[in-house]
């Protein structure tokens, strides 16, 4: 997070214009002695661009007991298609259920209502639809323990 020091202490990394970007989040977690993985695409050794996160990535970050924080367009989830709000949203990935669609991804919103709080099963199909439509596409990273 060292990189992006320089953002993180413009305001915070916060704007009423956009928001909170990704990476002041990840510094967020990292202010609390966790660990960031995942955040950057790398060239040449150096952060050169957000990574785009897969579906098979999300499932080994969950597979082995580490959440994924991604960014979403809040009404492209299924559980906020009927909402009029046109931003972005991040929400904590946790778990995988297996079924006879495919491999499901659990998530948390904490600007869910009750119902959709706490945990929401998504398709996979609906989960990189609602990350796609972001300003930083299928943007995120895992939380790891402390270094």
């Amino acid at each position: 997070m060292r990189v992006q020091h320089s953002w993180v202490d413009d305001d915070g990394g916060y704007s009423d214009r956009y928001g909170v970007f990704v990476y002041n989040v990840g510094a967020v977690a990292e202010s609390y002695g966790l660990h960031v993985g995942g955040l950057w695409s790398y060239e040449a050794g150096h952060p050169d661009h957000l990574r785009q996160w897969q579906p098979p990535d999300l499932r080994r970050e969950l597979a082995a007991d580490r959440p994924v924080i991604v960014d979403v367009h809040y009404r492209a989830l299924p559980a906020h298609r009927g909402s009029r709000a046109n931003d972005d949203h991040y929400i904590v990935l946790h778990g995988v259920l297996h079924g006879f669609r495919g491999d499901d991804f659990v998530y948390s919103d904490p600007m869910g209502t009750h119902a959709a709080a706490g945990d929401v099963r998504i398709a996979s199909a609906d989960l990189l639809a609602a990350m796609d439509q972001t300003q930083t596409p299928r943007a995120g990273f895992a939380v790891l323990q402390g270094r």
